[in-house]
């Protein structure tokens, strides 16, 4: 047990538990609150960032065979800079969305990138 004021004891687990929660915290303001937002198309069917330039008419899939159901979303420049790191760790992490700005529908002629 560790002493930490006037009458209260905080056991190792509890101790563990508060610097947890705070270098969870810690990383939300970072990654979310105080960076830079920034907009990345997800497929809908992985949850990975997708290829996608709509331009130029590229909606690639690089994580599945589905090259048509895409989403865009708005996170921070940071967060995408930290998926990045993860993913040349072996790291993969899959977003979620339940919603979103839809992508218009691709023409049936627009090319995808194999």
């Amino acid at each position: 047990m560790i002493p930490c004021g006037i009458t209260e004891v905080v056991t190792e687990m509890e101790r563990d538990a508060l610097l947890s929660h705070g270098t969870v915290q810690f990383l939300k303001e970072r990654m979310f609150d105080v960076s830079d937002k920034y907009f990345v198309s997800l497929s809908r069917e992985t949850g990975m960032i997708a290829a996608v330039n709509k331009t130029k008419g590229i909606y690639n899939n690089l994580y599945g065979n589905n090259n048509t159901d895409f989403v865009r979303v708005q996170i921070p420049y940071a967060t995408k800079l930290f998926m990045q790191e993860l993913y040349t760790m072996g790291i993969t992490m899959k977003l979620k969305t339940g919603g979103g700005s839809a992508l218009p529908p691709l023409p049936s002629h627009a090319p995808t990138v194999p």
